[in-house]
């Protein structure tokens, strides 16, 4: 069920609604204002209540507006207020103009500097949110924004509902994205935050690339590759990368939690390290430097200069003529003591 646009010139909560901004499964995000308040300058994402579990859904995107609104972090997209009108959740947010990473993808592959300041500011935020116990469960392209400065934004903490994209409906209990999910994820087991780390790589993956690493012709033909396919090899998409790249994305898509990286801002350390180290120059070690050191041949004195040859035999002779005044003037002073 997709909303039609009979909410646009009304309101969800205290909120007026000025145009749709976009549509994702069940939900719809518009363009609002409070009344009052002239130009419109908020985000608010409304979501219908299905009508088989209406309690469990309202109680859990709630639950989890709560938490993702307190949520204070650069790069990640302000909740500022939330609630239910009229058999409708609602998520309210700050605006912001510069699109989404899944439009700039379309575009094709990111050029290596752009993925690596995208993954900083994102890895950023993942960790921030972890670390507060916050797993968000859906991470994807479409949920990556930009401002006009061209910051990026994680937004959706935690409420993506089953059926909210595209082929979840076709896997019963599923919740997220079947293209980014994890292979827990696609089990159905409990998330932690690796989950959320793996579908970061797989973003990242395709932000490379221009393409997703597991496809298929159903959602279940997907889940599959999660689960058991080998990871592809970057470089086969695009040659241009560096061989170190290939490594990097293979434990960040490791089938098993644990053999993942422990955190985002360890990933995009990594993948940092894989795409520059090849460029910058090798910096020689201090052992390096004293082995050169040691193997310099020795080089046999040259020919003394005519200037410093002549220098030196002056006062060669100065100091044989001291010494023979010296010896005379002893011998003389021996001669009068004797007679």
């Amino acid at each position: 069920m997709v909303m039609n646009d009979d909410l646009i010139g009304g309101a969800v909560g205290p909120y007026e609604l000025v145009d749709r901004l976009g549509t994702g499964g069940m939900a719809g995000v518009y363009l609002a204002r409070l009344p009052g308040d002239g130009q419109a300058a908020l985000a608010i994402k409304v979501l219908a209540l299905r009508s088989t579990d209406r309690a469990a859904q309202r109680q859990r995107f709630l639950r989890e507006a709560q938490m993702t609104s307190r949520l204070r972090h650069p790069h990640i997209l302000p909740v500022y207020d939330y609630g239910e009108s009229s058999g409708k959740l609602y998520l309210v947010m700050k605006l912001i103009h510069g699109g989404t990473l899944a439009e700039r993808i379309a575009r094709g592959p990111l050029e290596p500097g752009e993925v690596a300041a995208i993954l900083t500011q994102v890895a950023g935020a993942l960790d921030y949110a972890h670390a507060r116990g916050v797993i968000h469960r859906d991470i994807k392209p479409q949920n990556i924004l930009f401002d006009a400065g061209g910051d990026a934004y994680l937004s959706d903490f935690g409420i993506a509902q089953p059926g909210d994209s595209a082929g979840a409906e076709e896997a019963p209990g599923f919740t997220g994205t079947v293209a980014y999910a994890s292979p827990e994820q696609c089990r159905g087991e409990e998330l932690t935050p690796t989950s959320d780390l793996y579908t970061l790589g797989v973003v990242v993956y395709e932000m490379l690339t221009g393409t997703l690493p597991f496809q298929g012709s159903t959602p279940l033909a997907v889940m599959r590759q999660h689960l058991t396919g080998p990871v592809p090899d970057p470089r086969a998409a695009n040659p241009a990368l560096p061989p170190g790249v290939t490594a990097v994305l293979d434990k960040a898509l490791a089938k098993r939690p644990s053999a993942r990286y422990r955190s985002a801002a360890s990933f995009s350390g990594a993948l940092n390290r894989a795409l520059y180290s090849h460029s910058q120059p090798e910096q020689p070690s201090v052992e390096r430097i004293a082995l050169a050191a040691s193997a310099q041949p020795v080089r046999p004195p040259g020919p003394m200069p005519d200037a410093l040859r002549l220098r030196v035999t002056r006062r060669l002779l100065a100091v044989v003529a001291l010494l023979l005044a010296l010896a005379m003037v002893a011998a003389a002073l021996i001669l009068t003591f004797a007679r």
